[in-house]
Formats: structure tokens, sequence, C-alpha cells
């Protein structure tokens, strides 16, 4: 019976046993299975999180170079005069601005961060809508026929849109930063959790094999088949940094070329706070004809151009010294000696905590713009203003007289006999003597007259601040100094002259007709004499 009994025992102890192996077995798996099923949720969640990240990324630098693509379609159109090119630029204006309000729906539609958000929804926002009617404005302007207004918008490109859209990039540069944290935090926490997970898994394999190899045997295969899930996800993860690195790394050199290529294209200097040149660009430096450590220590008094007024410089210096942005254009003199024309822009340079410690002067060439406008309003032949300058100059002198009650009065005069001159001698000759008088005009004539060939051999000479009897004293230096002159094979050329004193509000188109009347007088009377208009 005792033997009966043990024999029950020990079947109850074996079954006890066995039931207790099974139960810590069944315990045993179940735990591995929920630790297990946990680490692939964290794990799926972090790589979600990973690609998210990946897409505002993508998505952010995406918008950031639509934003320089848009200001540079912008300085293209504005310096463009052809107005199909135009229209084709300002389309594509309009996709990009399409495509980035797309790609901004987008942004906002994933999972961000509250530093994120704030960028997106309010920082941002607010520069788009400040820079954005800016630059419809300098499209609109420039897509005019007009040259003051492409120079406005131009103005317009240089003062609000490039500050703009550089605190737009800034702002991009601080997303990319805030999202570049958070891929460096969810590896810190991705690679946490597989290190408490590996140690817990260990600790019941310790423990396994403590109790017996069956259990052993099942806890090693199924750890086995754990780590080399892990080693996949590890391999996974760490080929996942390496491309997000790569692709930051992309980003860096990207950002690298493009502050290389704005070295090389625009044309930029920094000075202190004493006006004193910190630091030039290569397009500087290309312009000047200086290095850049020759410029360093110089003012920009350096390239001022001769016939520049001194004064144009100083009220610069003056402007930023009362805490102003001045704007202006500037005659300049290159290392060669070769005139050159930039319209300068200033900015601050801002430490850390927003104080300015000097200045960025951003310029642009304009010699090409001044050449032009100097042929426009030019004689080709005599080098004197052509008609059309007379007249807007006439226009704005007599609008001066009118509102400050000042004098204003014309000489009108052409040479007597021209056409005997030309049939004669020839055009050529004729031409010589054209030339010959423009000369002895500009000699004889004060630095506030504005002379000029009216048209054929008639020439003007508007006279501001002088009245009738000034305006007479110089019409007859003129007939004088002409029919004293020896005109070569041609010999003596007289002209008949006509003067005119501006009545305040008077018509421009009533002076004109009596200047002319009082010319005819001349012709009339004998030829080589002044008449005064009535």
């Amino acid at each position: 019976m005792n033997t009966e009994t043990e024999t029950q025992e020990l079947n109850t102890t074996i079954v006890s046993l066995l039931f207790l192996m099974v139960l810590f077995i069944v315990s045993f798996l179940a735990v591995i299975i929920v630790s297990y099923d946990q680490f692939l949720d964290i794990a799926e969640e972090n790589s979600l999180l990973s690609v998210e990240q990946s897409q505002k990324m993508l998505l952010t630098s995406e918008m950031s170079e639509l934003a320089r693509a848009r200001t540079r379609l912008t300085a293209q159109l504005i310096d463009i005069e052809d107005v199909f090119i135009q229209d084709e630029l300002n389309l594509e204006l309009e996709h990009y601005a399409s495509l980035f309000a797309s790609l901004r729906q987008k942004l906002l539609s994933l999972p961000l961060e509250d530093a994120e958000r704030a960028i997106l929804e309010a920082h941002q926002p607010a520069i788009v809508a400040r820079i954005l009617p800016a630059q419809r404005e300098a499209v609109e302007l420039a897509m005019e026929d007009d040259k003051s207004l492409k120079e406005k918008a131009r103005k317009i490109l240089y003062a609000q849109v490039l500050p703009g859209q550089q605190e737009l990039v800034d702002s991009f540069h601080t997303l990319i930063k805030l999202q570049q944290a958070q891929i460096a935090e969810h590896s810190t926490t991705i690679k946490s959790e597989l290190d408490s997970t590996e140690l817990m898994i260990f600790r019941i394999l310790v423990g396994s094999t403590i109790l017996t190899v069956i259990l052993l045997t099942v806890v090693v295969i199924r750890i086995q088949r754990i780590q080399i899930h892990l080693k996949s996800m590890n391999e996974n993860l760490e080929l996942m940094v390496y491309e997000r690195t790569y692709a930051l790394e992309e980003a860096r050199e990207q950002l690298e070329r493009s502050m290389d290529t704005l070295d090389k294209n625009v044309i930029t200097i920094n000075i202190d706070l004493n006006g004193i040149i910190q630091a030039a660009s290569q397009a500087f430096c290309r312009i000047s004809g200086y290095r850049a450590k020759m410029l360093r220590g110089n003012t920009l008094e350096m390239i001022r151009h001769p016939d520049a007024a001194p004064e144009s410089f100083q009220e610069l210096s003056q402007q930023l010294e009362e805490g102003e942005l001045p704007q202006s254009e500037l005659k300049c003199k290159a290392r060669d000696g070769t005139l050159f024309w930039i319209d300068v822009l200033f900015d601050r340079i801002l430490d850390s905590k927003g104080t300015a410690i000097g200045y960025t002067a951003i310029m642009h060439d304009i010699t090409d713009k001044k050449r032009i406008e100097t042929l426009s309003v030019t004689d080709a032949l005599t080098g004197l203003n052509n008609r059309g300058r007379l007249d807007e100059a006439l226009a704005v002198e007599a609008n001066r007289a009118s509102r400050y009650g000042t004098s204003l009065s014309i000489v009108l005069f052409d040479i007597d006999y021209f056409k005997k001159i030309n049939d004669t001698f020839g055009h050529q000759a004729g031409d010589i003597v054209l030339i010959q008088v423009a000369e002895i005009i500009t000699t004889r004539t004060r630095e506030v007259d504005i002379s000029g060939r009216w048209g054929g051999e008639e020439f003007m000479v508007i006279c501001p601040q002088t009245g009738i009897k000034g305006a007479q004293e110089l019409a007859e230096e003129l007939r004088m100094a002409i029919a004293s002159y020896e005109f070569g094979e041609v010999g003596e050329v007289t002209c008949s002259l006509g003067v005119a004193e501006y009545s305040r509000n008077e018509a421009i188109e009533d002076m004109l007709l009596r200047v002319d009347t009082a010319l005819y007088q001349s012709k009339k009377e004998g030829r080589n004499r002044v008449s005064l208009a009535k």
C-alpha cells in the first residue's frame, strides 16, 4: 500500500511537475510572444515615423527649391525685354506657385510637431504674405513697356523679395534641423527599445536553462528566430540611417553649391559699422578688378569714379550711421580705370542676439542700362541731347519754373543757308559744320544749361533760372562765336536766332510757337541776328 501510495504520490508529483512545466512553458512562450509582438509594433511605429520624417524632409526641400526658383524666374522676367518670353516665365511662375501650394498641403497633412506646425501655419504664411504681393507687383511692372517701371520692379525685387526670400529659406533650414533632430531622436528610441528587448529575452533564456533542457531548446529556437528578425531590422535601420545621412549630406553639398553660385554671380560686399570692407564676393571682385584682400580694410570710396560727386558716397555712409538702409546708383571706376555703374541696396548683418554688427551691400550691374540711357537721349552726330531729351527737359524746367516762380528762357537757332552748304560742298561737309557748331555751343553754355539738336540744322539751348536779357546775351555770344569761326572749306557760317522767356503756367507749345516765330523774324530781317519773342 505504501508502494501504491508512493507510486501515486510520484505520479501526482510527476503530473504536478509536468503541469508546472507545461504552465511555465506556456507562460514563457506567452511572454516571448507578447514581447515579440510588442517589439514589432514599436519597430513598425518607428519605421512609419522615419518614413514620415523622410517625406517631410523631401517636401520641405522641394518647397525651398521652388521658392528659390520663383525668385530666379522673377529676376529673369524683370531683366528680359521679350514679351513672349516674359509671358512664358510668368506662366511658369504661376505653375510653381500652384505646385508650392500643393506640396504645402501634403506637408500639412503629415503628423507635425508643434514647432513645425508653427513655422508652416504662422511664420511662413506671414513671410509669403509680405513677399508674394511684392513679387507679383514686380512681375506686373516688369511686363509693362516702361523702363522706369522695370527699374521700380528691380528695386522691389532687391528691397523686398530677396530679403523675404532669404527669410523664407532660413525658415526651411529651421524645419530641416527640426526634422533631423526628430530622426535622431527616433533612432535613439529604437536602439533603446531593441537593447531593452534583447536584455529581457536573455534573462528569460537563463531562467529556462535552469528548469529544463527541453524548455531551453524551445526558447533557444524562439530566440534564434527573434535574433534573426532583430538583425534584419537592425540592418534595415542602419541602411535607413545611412540613406538619411547621405540625403542630408547631399542637401548640405547642394546648399554649399548654391552659396558658391551666389558668390560667383551676386555682386555683394560686407562692411562693418564703420563702413570698412570686410569681405567681397567673387562677382564684385570680377566687376571691380580688385582681389578680395585688396578690398579688405578700405571703404567704398576706393571704387568711386573721379567724375562722381563725393557727396553721393558720403550720403550713403551718413544714412547708414543714422540707421537707415539706403539704395542708390553709384558711378564707379574699376582697377583698370574702366567705368561701371552699380545699383546698391544695403541690409543689416545681425549677430545671434539680433544686434547689427555690419551691413551687406547687394549690388546690381547697371552699366549697360546707363549706356542705353545715354544713347537714348543723345544725338548720334553731334553728341548733344536729342529732340526727345530736349522735350523732356523743357517740360521739367517749365514745371519747376511754374512751381517756384523762377525764370526760364530758351534760345532756338538754325544755320543760315545750310541747304546751300550741302549742295555745294556735300553732306559730309555739312555734317562737319553741324559737329563744329555743337562744339561751339558746348564751350559757350553753362553747366546748368541744356543744349541739344532740335532737328536738321536747328539747335536749342534751355536756360533755367535765366530771364530774357540773360538769354539774349547768350544768343548774341553764340551768334558772334559762330560767325567768327573758320569752318574750313565751307568758310563763313552764320545763324539766325530766336529767344523767348517762359510765362508762368504757359503751355509749352505756345512758348515754342513764340520762339519759332522770333527765329523766322531774324531770317526775315536778313539773317545772322537775334530776335526776341513777343
